[in-house]
């Protein structure tokens, strides 16, 4: 049997390892992405982007509400047996068909909503994928448990891949929007077998065992928190679209987007991975807190002086590289750049909650988010897209501080001032460079170009500086890091 400290270091090396892979499948997948839309962006027209975007709205709801939570579910539980595989497997199916009988029933609405008959056909269609995701929701949720994205990345891009050559096949010989349809559904079903052949499991169909009853209430507590969440992320574009209209809705989308480039990739690369994490380290006493703190210390030195410089450099960076016309981007740009850090630090503590099982408290601040925040961005309407900017900065950290951080940091057993403390550094130091950055580019008066460069340069200089100086030489942990990273990729 293993020490602690041997189990901690193994831990430690399949979560690096397995973040290398999601990374660099992400990567991949993005470069990838790109190149596929110049193509599709020249044998489709705009029209059949806005058709499928109409769609995708109601796909996206529809997949809050099905197997997230059943997967989450699996990933936590302790012992996975062929039962509960089995069981998962048909629980997932049973919501699948009747997420698809709801979709196919009002897909007539939908179009009507939109005043464009052919949603209703493209919805029901793409709706499938809905079912279709059902039959490897066991295996992939297998894979995270055991850290093994190396296998996931390979069926993922296996899926891309598909996906593309279906798309571009169909655009080409005319097909339009359901070229569009049709690619993801071959993803799907590539993924489908391909994930049962990287990870083989018990398929079966059982409706009752030891676990039904903690799998029901688990997986439906995180499909409620799920849905509330997709609710208030997405109210702020509803309300903005309704009352200011769609150019102002333009600039706020642009200005979400570049504050996300801070925190987002990052977002998207751990998130898998950190309920397997924190579910696995509860075994050792005390070891889930001490993982919590140190995944909390090494985002924010990198979250922190993300946000930061990005809030800096947004007025030459939005009129050198958008040009002028997005110059209205720059103000509500700069009030999400604060709400980066503390989006990025909640987005740490909610899997904490599900892997310790206090999935209604998830449910309670998901709940408070989906209330607070709109009623919030109603009263800043009237005030313009930087009020409502600012309602995010403002609302939703006090929401996080006050129903999110006590609980979290007593279901660790971790002292808030340990919490402040592996804070302490990434917010100070960014904020000195912060300050520097843009006091010196005030002084010099230099060209929105070189004021750009200068401001990045400096501060990126700066804060690695105060770093080392607060915190010591990280050479020592970077080449620990890197060897832990080489030991769990190739494990």
């Amino acid at each position: 049997m293993s020490t602690p400290g041997e189990s901690a270091t193994t831990l430690r090396q399949r979560f690096l390892g397995a973040a290398f892979w999601s990374a660099g499948s992400d990567l991949i997948l993005t470069v990838f992405g790109m190149g596929v839309m110049l193509v599709l962006a020249r044998l489709l027209h705009p029209k059949d982007y806005g058709i499928v975007a109409m769609a995708s709205v109601f796909i996206g709801l529809v997949n809050q509400t099905n197997v997230v939570g059943l997967g989450h579910a699996l990933v936590r539980i302790e012992r996975v047996t062929p039962e509960l595989q089995a069981m998962t497997f048909t629980y997932a199916v049973v919501s699948g068909l009747a997420m698809y009988a709801v979709v196919f029933l009002m897909a007539p609405v939908a179009a009507a909503f939109y005043h464009e008959p052919s949603v209703a056909p493209l919805l029901r269609v793409m709706a499938l994928g809905v079912v279709l995701r059902s039959f490897y929701i066991v295996p992939y949720s297998l894979l995270r448990r055991e850290f093994n994205t190396r296998r996931q990345s390979k069926v993922q891009i296996a899926g891309t891949i598909a996906d593309a050559a279906v798309t571009i096949s169909l655009a080409a010989s005319g097909f339009g929007i359901w070229a569009l349809a049709l690619g993801p559904l071959t993803s799907h079903l590539v993924q489908a077998v391909a994930m049962s052949v990287a990870r083989p499991w018990h398929m079966g169909l059982r409706v009752r065992g030891p676990e039904s009853m903690e799998l029901i209430r688990f997986a439906g507590g995180v499909n409620v928190s799920f849905l509330l969440w997709y609710w208030y992320v997405s109210a702020d574009s509803l309300l903005i679209g309704r009352v200011l209209g769609g150019a102002a809705l333009g600039i706020f989308t642009m200005a979400m987007n570049l504050s996300k480039l801070s925190w987002n990739k990052l977002w998207l690369t751990l998130n898998p991975l950190l309920l397997p994490l924190y579910s696995q380290a509860r075994g050792t006493p005390g070891e889930l807190g001490r993982v919590f703190l140190r995944i909390t210390h090494w985002v924010a030195l990198l979250i922190f002086p993300a946000s930061f410089g990005v809030l800096i450099a947004a007025p030459e960076g939005v009129t050198t590289l958008l040009s002028a016309k997005w110059a209205d981007t720059v103000l509500p740009l700069q009030w999400l750049c604060l709400l980066g850090p503390s989006r990025a630090l909640a987005a740490l503590m909610s899997p904490v909650l599900l892997a310790v099982g206090k999935v209604r408290l998830e449910v309670f601040f998901s709940l408070a988010c989906g209330v607070a925040l709109p009623v919030a961005f109603i009263f800043a309407l009237p005030h313009g897209i930087p009020a409502v900017a600012a309602a995010w900065a403002i609302v939703f950290p006090v929401l996080a501080i006050a129903l999110l951080l006590r609980p979290v940091l007593r279901a660790l057993d971790v002292r808030v001032a340990a919490y402040l403390r592996v804070l302490r550094t990434p917010a100070l130091a960014s904020l000195a460079m912060a300050l520097a950055a843009f006091g010196l580019a005030r002084v010099f008066d230099l060209p929105p170009v070189w004021a750009l460069a200068f401001k990045v340069v400096s501060g990126a200089g700066l804060y690695v500086g105060l770093v080392i100086w607060w915190e010591g030489n990280p050479y020592r942990d970077l080449r620990e890091l890197l060897s832990d990273t080489r030991a769990g990729a190739l494990r």
